[in-house]
């Protein structure tokens, strides 16, 4: 028989964790959880450096890479966590230079596999760079991932994975439909390439 007492530990337990989910800005990197190894970052890294920053092109493709080892690079990123906003790199967070997101190549006309890009911050012309990061735990996901995020294009519906699940060097990110395993359980069916972790 449940006590009193127990219901309130319950309901302070509960409470916890929902404050814990609360979203918030995070800086950052993000490693894929198919390979720890590799990071999130931008073809070419930087481009058009001096002294104080460095500039992104426009249309630049997403890539995975090894860590660049240092936090100075294309591979930090601003991100809600967990919730929805946008996706900015490091580079284009100067105020003397154009904010440059994460969106989807071919915007409202691209389907799976198609390549995630950079491109100046807009998201009333581009609604493609509108991202939910979504938690392990989430009732839609339920990975045992602990940790980890999946990160869903709200004009796509589909989520960022590495093309052809080949999480090495240089190999592009792109979005295609989620491929959920057995809840909560690790048994090989999940595709890991759709998991980023924060570090």
């Amino acid at each position: 028989m449940r006590t009193g007492r127990t219901m309130i530990g319950l309901s302070i337990v509960l409470g916890s964790l929902a404050m814990a989910a609360t979203a918030s800005a995070t800086d950052g990197h993000w490693t894929n959880l198919a390979n720890s190894s590799m990071y999130l970052g931008v073809a070419g890294g930087g481009q058009h450096c001096d002294p104080r920053w460095c500039y992104l092109n426009e249309g630049t493709r997403l890539i995975v890479w090894q860590s660049a080892g240092t936090w100075l690079s294309d591979q930090y990123w601003s991100t809600t966590t967990p919730g929805t906003g946008i996706v900015r790199d490091y580079y284009n967070r100067y105020p003397d230079s154009a904010s440059m997101c994460m969106g989807v190549q071919g915007g409202s006309g691209a389907g799976p596999g198609a390549r995630l890009i950079m491109w100046h911050c807009d998201t009333g012309s581009y609604p493609d760079q509108n991202w939910e990061i979504i938690p392990w735990y989430d009732s839609r996901i339920q990975a045992p991932f602990s940790g980890c995020y999946v990160f869903r294009n709200t004009m796509t519906n589909l989520y960022m994975g590495v093309a052809g699940g080949n999480v090495s060097n240089g190999t592009d990110v792109i979005q295609w439909g989620f491929i959920k395993g057995t809840a909560n359980v690790d048994d090989g069916t999940w595709h890991k390439d759709q998991f980023w972790c924060p570090r």
